[in-house]
């Protein structure tokens, strides 16, 4: 009996100061923050520091036997409660059956104050025995109650989660079974054993690694605390790691001064020189900077990289100066400073889509390309088209099937054998690959360095893909309007050349007639007017004339003049005329085009009829005919739309177009009516401003 008294707390000694190590270190993981304290994460903290509390307390005891029996109950009582305190929350956002919320709600409370009684009544009665088990009675319910709640919390989980929160029901469950095991036995044989609550001991530091691999490891995000970001975490870590280097020196050079004899000055000048020197070149040491950064991204964060400042940055890096430097450049060195790069080089896919095209290289200069690119048949980039995977050319020369055995292109080493070649793609397909210097220190790629780097580099090629779009569309604009304005100018020209084929065809038969001959002058200056102030358009880039007040009334009757040559025979009626700001030569080609489409429409001895008027204070002309017509359909989806025309080859299909657009810019419209035999009536509608009007 005595021996397994002293196994016990042999055994209780090692195991509870293991367990509040190991719980100890739960704490520090956690790092809770300052709000919210009636959360999940930080109730699991609290119910952490408690456990840690509590292997002490119970560590102490071993040492020094200095505890009650009763109090041993009351503390493991306090133990139980702050997990069934994490069971209530996990209850309460799990909506469980309401019984089961009241008794993890006030059954540990209540549990708590009846071992507090049971403590003064051993205390003031001396009856430790009978406190002790009564208590132990009472606080069998603990334990029970919380596998019930495990139970209950983790068979009611959502499937895809029970898998994660595996381990931390396990951790928390095999807390509630020791003690379970503990209590059980002092009541089926009436008293405590201290062999049982050594052995019990031993578990515990399994009980806290499973609930440091359940809350790693969960779908949820346990640590809510506070924020401590790496770069503070770097330089807290170099001062410390300065200040321990500065209190080695203290300590040598103590030493030295005891034991160098004589020469103690100068055995200690020397030293502390050597040391501040070799102090120094760690402090500025760049390679020291990236191992002391990688062993703290490995060792105390769970991810390799702090996301939110390195997207910053890599946004920041692409889009300072995109407007001034070069947007390539830009590119590369916001890769490169992600994976600690110092050099890089990018192609992006032809025009033609059927090479790579060397782009841009980071720093100027690192090396000389194959000016004609990389064919899209390289079996390498195919490789990277099909699979997505980051190259690592070190890695491929060691295992060559990795890689399909894919030949390595001769550009990719202008960076060194062991660089990095990241692939571009945009929806699916290799829009462009960026080859990346291999960064100091890293033999071996992380999974989460090629993640990022593909995930980067996809968005870069969303984004250069999108830039090269822009500039696309920007050069199809400009020859849109080029073209626009070619178009303007060659429907001018065929009007005027129409009216001269008109005059030449006539010339045989009249040019003995006087009258004839003076209308043919006429039109032939009229026509070279016109074409002198379209060659200063062009020349000039300048509207065909200036606008001007002139009469609506004027301009209708000389254009309906020129159109008498053909029939039918316009006829003109002034209702009432009105003073309008336009260039009459514009207005009056608008006009004749208009006149030209309606006796083209219309029969020899049909009728083609010009009314000015003015509707609501806005002077208008309405070109009526009683032609072949147009239906709904065609007025309203094609007739205004440019080179659509039913002429064939004898029209081009922006007459309507550029009238159009020419009464629009002089803030009017042209409205349409128009019915399939029936005849169509063309109404130019000019702004309704300020304009002197005559009565005809």
């Amino acid at each position: 009996m005595l021996a397994s008294a002293m196994l016990g707390i042999t055994l209780g000694r090692i195991g509870y100061a293991t367990a509040m190590v190991a719980f100890a270190a739960l704490c520090l993981y956690f790092r809770p923050g300052h709000v919210n304290r009636q959360s999940l994460e930080w109730r699991i903290w609290l119910a952490c520091a408690i456990s840690a509390v509590w292997a002490g307390l119970c560590w102490w005891h071993a040492l020094a036997d200095s505890l009650t029996t009763t109090a041993l109950y009351w503390i493991d009582a306090a133990q139980m409660a702050a997990w069934l305190w994490v069971l209530s929350a996990m209850a309460r956002l799990q909506q469980q059956p309401r019984w089961l919320q009241a008794m993890l709600t006030f059954m540990p409370p209540l549990v708590l104050a009846i071992g507090s009684a049971a403590i003064v009544l051993a205390v003031g009665y001396n009856s430790d025995t009978a406190a002790s088990a009564w208590f132990a009675l009472v606080a069998l319910s603990l334990p029970l109650l919380g596998i019930l709640a495990v139970e209950q919390i983790y068979r009611n989980s959502a499937g895809s989660s029970r898998q994660t929160y595996r381990w931390f029901f396990l951790g928390v469950g095999g807390t509630f079974l020791l003690h379970l095991f503990q209590y059980a036995e002092t009541v089926a044989s009436g008293q405590f054993s201290i062999f049982v609550w050594g052995i019990r001991s031993m578990a515990f530091p399994v009980i806290a690694v499973l609930l440091y691999k359940g809350v790693r490891t969960s779908a949820v995000d346990w640590r809510i605390g506070l924020f401590v970001s790496r770069q503070v975490v770097f330089f807290t870590a170099s001062l410390l790691m300065v200040g321990v280097y500065l209190i080695l020196m203290s300590v040598v050079s103590s030493v030295l001064q005891q034991r160098a004899g004589p020469n103690a000055l100068i055995v200690q000048a020397v030293f502390l020189l050597s040391a501040g020197a070799i102090l120094l070149t760690l402090i500025f040491s760049a390679a020291i900077r990236r191992r002391l950064m990688a062993f703290l991204a490995t060792h105390f964060y769970r991810n390799r990289y702090d996301y939110r400042i390195e997207w910053l940055r890599f946004v920041k890096t692409l889009t300072e100066r995109a407007s001034q430097g070069n947007l390539h450049e830009n590119a590369i060195r916001a890769v490169c400073q992600i994976v600690g790069s110092n050099a890089g080089a990018l192609w992006l896919l032809s025009d033609n889509n059927l090479r790579f095209e060397p782009k841009a290289q980071w720093p100027q200069p690192i090396g000389s390309v194959a000016p004609l690119g990389l064919s899209v048949s390289e079996p390498l980039l195919d490789f990277m088209a099909r699979t997505g995977w980051v190259v690592d050319l070190k890695e491929r020369s060691l295992s060559p099937e990795l890689y399909d055995n894919a030949a390595i292109p001769a550009d990719f080493g202008l960076l060194g054998d062991d660089a990095v070649v990241v692939p571009m793609l945009h929806i699916d397909s290799l829009y462009g690959l960026m080859v990346l210097r291999r960064p100091p220190g890293r033999e071996t790629l992380h999974f989460e360095d090629r993640d990022l780097l593909k995930t980067v580099c996809r968005h870069l090629a969303a984004h250069l893909w999108q830039v090269a779009i822009d500039q696309r569309l920007t050069n199809s604009r400009q020859f849109e309007a080029y073209n626009r304005m070619t178009a303007f100018v060659m429907h001018d020209l065929k009007n005027l050349t129409a009216q001269l084929q008109l005059i030449v065809s006539n010339a045989a038969k009249h040019k003995r007639n006087p009258e004839f001959v003076d209308d043919a002058i006429v039109t032939i200056a009229n026509s070279v007017d016109r074409m002198s102030k379209l060659l200063a358009q062009l020349s000039q880039g300048a509207s065909s004339g200036a606008s001007r007040k002139v009469s609506l009334a004027d301009v209708v009757q000389r254009t309906a003049l020129r159109a008498g040559t053909r029939l039918p025979v316009p006829s003109v009626e002034v209702a009432q005329d009105a003073q309008v700001i336009v260039d009459p030569e514009q207005l009056s080609m608008v006009l004749d085009h208009i006149l030209r489409n309606a006796q083209d429409a219309t029969p020899a001895n049909g009728s083609v009829d010009i009314r000015v008027t003015v509707e609501n204070g806005a002077p208008q002309v309405d070109v009526r005919d009683n032609g072949s017509g147009m239906d709904e359909n065609f007025v309203r989806e094609r007739l205004f739309r440019p080179f659509d025309t039913t002429k064939g080859a004898r029209g081009m299909g922006i007459g309507a177009y550029q009238a159009r657009e020419y009464l629009r810019s002089v803030a009017g419209d042209v409205r349409v009516m128009s019915r399939l035999g029936a005849g169509t009536t063309f109404s130019l509608v000019f702004s309704a401003g300020p304009s002197d009007m005559n009565h005809g």
